[in-house]
C-alpha cells in the first residue's frame, strides 16, 4: 500500500525469478485516501519453502525503497 507511480509492479516483480516465484493471482487497485489517491496490490505468490522467506524479505525491502507498506503471510 502506498502512493500510486508508474513501474510499481513491474519493481517488485523483478526479484521474483531468482527465487523461482511465481505470481499466482494479482490484484491491483487505486484507492481514495485524505492525502489522494493510494495504491493497494495484492500478490499471491508460489514460491518454494525454502526460498520464501528470502524472496518476501526481498520484496519488502523493495516496497520499502519505494516508499510502500508491506505486509505478507504464509498459507497452505
Amino acid at each position: 500500500t502506498g502512493d500510486d507511480s508508474p513501474g510499481l509492479i513491474a519493481r517488485l516483480s523483478e526479484a521474483l525469478p531468482k527465487f523461482d516465484a511465481n505470481i499466482v493471482r494479482l490484484n491491483s487497485e487505486s484507492v481514495p485516501s485524505d492525502s489522494g489517491a493510494r495504491f493497494v496490490l495484492r500478490m499471491a505468490l508460489a514460491v518454494p519453502t525454502a526460498k520464501a522467506a528470502s524472496c518476501m524479505a526481498t520484496v519488502a525491502n523493495t516496497a520499502s525503497q519505494l516508499n510502500l507498506k508491506c505486509h505478507w503471510q504464509q498459507v497452505g
